[in-house]
């Protein structure tokens, strides 16, 4: 694909009416319909493949023919409204038409990463057991490597139905705009399965209603309804920052999008800004992590220029957002005329389709310095001059008047003043109907304090956080993660960030700080991937010892364990963030590939009692303080 071609897909100087037909369609699969019908010829999304897939571009017209065809197939095989369908992809190329034809046909779709290893092949194996999905949609050129991987993980196999070979769909048996009309906002859409962070992943059931809410709630604090704008995204189509935030925001507020795989990001980071660049994109989205890999292997001596000068929102969410990041990715690419103002750092999640909060389009960046030691104590205190501070980014607000964010004391759900962390709950539309086949625990969690707020249910996030005078929120962890020590909480990001600075050696954001309890006492342990792992021993308890240091002096932190392992060893979600639990199940296994281990005075004998052992339920505990 050219850039000339890009620019005439998408140019500068065009407009698009984009008003959501919001008076005529109470569903998405309402959205498309009517836009087909309205704005036929608009430019719906532009996958580009950087390699053997091919490039697919389709104007509404085209894409809601083969949303249609999906529809009437899926009808085909016998799958009845409410039937679950799993979607299996590895691009959003045929992703797209094959959801919104589960939406035209009234079946849930179940968005799912395609299996490339064993644990995925595992966590794919709990969704269908989870969902019981009645077919899988996928395309022709991968059945043959998803058959060998879903015959592994149920009995039978599932019937596997491709949606990008020919269909001949008589115009009759083509989902109607009375059936689209027909759907109730209610019904379930789709199951949004969670990133598995702290737990085995859930499938969050989002209704149509939850999704045209949070469509809305986005729209109106990204401005991507206001002047010019075009959407590109890599993220993963099966995350909630990836459909909700990039694919379903653009079919929702009109706007044209520009589609790459999360492969050829990975690949190539520099592939996003360049097109950012080329084509004048005004809003795309990633975690944190993807700013800062473009930070570290960013320009080059020789690299064309780029212009960033027209991206307005840079949304940065689904991980820890980062100050130091944002600076250095502003500071490196300011003269390619990216503002700072156009970070847009938000909070969200699944069981609440996505959106909770996020800094408003065309404000500045708002931070706060806290008092590190106030944290220890659930208490946000502005940082005094020689003091151990940390610099904590603001997620925003809600959009006006459609949800309301409170802090609770996560034992008793009192509502927290202003300054006080707590638990992060959310009350309104979008809040997801539970957790499909979720047992009593599950449903409880999902969903408390209803009494104490009227009847009308709050969403409880597992997330801890305060908001300020200004009523600004910010994050400050996750209540499992929590470690607790010398009669302080302390959060596992904080002493990950300073084993990250203390030591060349360890490798950004592959760290992972875990609490393990001996004797009714918590102990905290880190373990943390390092570069050059065949290196001379001394060197490697040299940096540990810094380390460990480190830690202790800017955290008040002694670790018990600092363990130095290979790359690849350290978990994460699909989403990118790190998975604490199963880094430290995998420690007391002794599963991990050690390369060089530090461990306190006296920690060593309860450390050999405790590896090699499988973890009890008692002991599972002690993470979750």
């Amino acid at each position: 694909m050219t850039n000339t071609l890009l620019k005439e897909l998408f140019p500068v100087t065009r407009t698009i009416d984009a008003s959501p037909p919001l008076a005529e369609a109470t569903t998405m699969a309402g959205v498309l319909r009517w836009r087909a019908v309205h704005r036929p010829d608009d430019p719906a999304f532009h996958y580009l493949g950087f390699g053997r897939e091919e490039n697919l571009a389709l104007d509404y017209r085209s894409f809601d023919r083969r949303a249609s065809a999906v529809a009437v197939l899926l009808r085909a095989h016998g799958v009845k409204t409410g039937d679950r369908a799993l979607l299996l992809y590895p691009s959003p190329r045929d992703f797209l038409p094959a959801f919104f034809g589960c939406l035209y046909a009234g079946c849930v779709a179940v968005p799912a990463p395609m299996p490339e290893d064993a644990k995925e092949q595992r966590r794919l194996a709990g969704m269908i057991e989870n969902a019981s999905p009645k077919l899988v949609l996928c395309r022709a050129a991968d059945m043959d490597l998803l058959r060998g991987h879903l015959c592994a993980s149920t009995e039978d196999g599932l019937p596997l139905v491709p949606t990008d070979v020919s269909i001949d769909v008589p115009e009759h048996t083509q989902p109607t705009d009375r059936d689209i009309d027909a759907i109730p906002a209610d019904t379930l859409a789709f199951l949004q399965y969670t990133s598995g962070s702290t737990a085995a992943p859930k499938g969050a059931m989002v209704t149509h209603r939850n999704i045209m809410h949070n469509e809305e709630a986005i729209r109106r604090n990204t401005g991507v309804s206001e002047g010019r704008c075009l959407i590109l995204t890599w993220l993963p189509y099966f995350h909630d920052m990836g459909l909700i935030g990039c694919l379903l925001l653009a079919i929702y507020s009109g706007r044209p999008a520009i589609l790459m795989s999360t492969t050829s990001f990975l690949q190539q980071p520099m592939r996003w800004l360049r097109l950012m660049s080329d084509c004048g994109v005004t809003h795309s989205c990633a975690p944190n992590f993807a700013y800062d890999l473009c930070v570290r292997r960013g320009k080059r001596p020789g690299m064309d220029p780029l212009d960033l000068s027209a991206w307005r929102v840079a949304f940065s969410g689904a991980e820890p957002v980062r100050y130091d990041t944002l600076m250095r990715f502003a500071e490196q690419f300011a003269d390619a005329g990216f503002s700072r103002d156009a970070f847009m750092p938000g909070y969200g999640l699944a069981e609440n389709t996505l959106f909770v909060t996020s800094k408003r389009e065309g404000t500045p960046l708002v931070t706060q310095t806290a008092d590190y030691a106030g944290l220890t104590q659930n208490r946000f205190v502005p940082a005094e001059p020689g003091h151990r501070s940390v610099i904590l980014v603001s997620c925003g607000r809600t959009a006006g008047g459609m949800q309301s964010v409170m802090i609770c004391d996560p034992q008793d759900g009192n509502v927290l003043p202003a300054g006080h962390v707590g638990e992060i709950c959310v009350q309104g539309e979008s809040s997801v109907q539970g957790y499909f086949g979720a047992n009593g625990e599950d449903a409880a969690q999902l969903r408390a304090y209803v009494d104490r707020f009227g009847g009308n249910g709050v969403l409880r996030t597992g997330d801890l956080g305060f908001v300020d005078a200004a009523s600004e929120l910010y994050i400050t962890g996750r209540v499992k993660d929590l470690l607790i020590c010398n009669g302080g909480n302390h959060y596992p990001q904080d002493v990950e960030f300073e084993i990250e600075q203390a030591s060349t050696r360890v490798r950004q954001g592959r760290t992972a700080a875990f609490a393990v309890n001996v004797a009714g006492q918590p102990h905290i342990c880190a373990v943390c991937e390092v570069d050059d792992p065949d290196g001379q021993q001394e060197a490697l308890r040299e940096q540990a010892e810094q380390i460990v240091e480190a830690v202790r002096k800017n955290c008040s932190v002694l670790l018990s364990a600092l363990v130095l392992v290979r790359k690849g060893t350290i978990s994460r979600t699909t989403s990118g963030k790190i998975q604490r639990a199963d880094c430290r199940e995998r420690y007391l296994r002794g599963a991990l590939p050690v390369v060089y281990e530090r461990v306190t005075p006296g920690w060593e004998e309860a450390s050999l009692k405790l590896r090699g052992q499988a973890v009890d339920a008692a002991d599972e505990g002690a993470l979750v303080v």
